[in-house]
């Protein structure tokens, strides 16, 4: 047995107590920092559900989506939605489409009619404003700008968002490093069916903080690795139902686990 009176043998359990006191604190801190819930409200009915089934909305991160974006018109429905949201302490972030074309978000104009190209293309910094624009317009601000369909040729659009008044949530659906004019982007590292979990890169995992997760088609007996894996994540969501099952039109069942971590 070491005599308790040798110098290194009191560092050394001084040392440990210190750690265990570490350890603890640090637990403690994990469990009171929440993470945020990220709501794809691509059907406005969505957004009720979510509101409806929790106490403390201020959780919830609502992805509004009228109609691949702000549309030219405000919908009643949504405006309610956007309402009772705010009303709840609930996050808000409007839906904008860096591509326009088949399959991707249509582009309003200068006259604020709704356009879609014959092909896919990039849209300009000044189209991406003037769908803000409408956003303000009909439903004021958001606490978040959710900007989708991100890709590495849209470099210079990406960085024109530094100029805008609220932050934003990339979503390339893949790894990703956003550019050091936004340094409080938020990146969906993953969204999709399977693929998940990946090791991460190295921006991944030392901003940690800064990524989110979406995954779809999960399935119930996968969804405490899912959560294990996205432990300490900015947001994240998983649903049992994938894209063509309609995963962003109607709330998961995982919502109430998905918070209660």
């Amino acid at each position: 047995m070491p005599d308790d009176d040798d110098p290194l043998t009191r560092i050394f359990f001084r040392l440990s107590w210190a750690l265990a006191i570490v350890a603890v604190i640090l637990g403690i801190a994990s469990k009171l920092v929440a993470q945020d819930i990220l709501v794809p409200c691509y059907e406005p009915s969505v957004g009720v559900q979510a509101l409806a089934q929790v106490k403390d909305a201020s959780r919830l991160v609502l992805i509004m989506n009228v109609n691949s974006g702000p549309h030219d018109k405000l919908d009643k429905t949504y405006g309610k939605l956007i309402t009772q949201a705010r009303q709840r302490k609930a996050k808000l972030a409007f839906y904008i489409d860096v591509m326009a074309g088949s399959e991707f978000s249509p582009v309003v104009t200068k006259d604020w009619k709704i356009t879609v190209p014959s092909k896919p293309r990039l849209k300009t910094a000044y189209e991406l404003k003037l769908e803000r624009t409408l956003w303000y317009a009909f439903y004021g601000s958001p606490q978040w700008w959710f900007i989708d369909d991100v890709r590495p040729e849209a470099k210079g659009v990406i960085e024109s968002l530094s100029s805008w008044a609220q932050p934003v949530i990339l979503n390339p659906g893949t790894s990703y490093v956003p550019p050091a004019t936004l340094p409080d982007a938020i990146v969906v590292i993953h969204e999709s069916e399977s693929g998940w979990p990946r090791i991460l890169s190295g921006w991944e995992n030392t901003s940690r903080g800064r990524c989110a997760v979406i995954r779809l088609h999960l399935s119930a007996g996968s969804l405490p690795a899912f959560l294990h894996s996205t432990a300490g994540m900015a947001m994240r969501y998983a649903s049992p139902w994938s894209d063509a099952q309609g995963a962003y039109n109607k709330l998961s069942p995982y919502l109430p686990k998905l918070l209660a971590q």
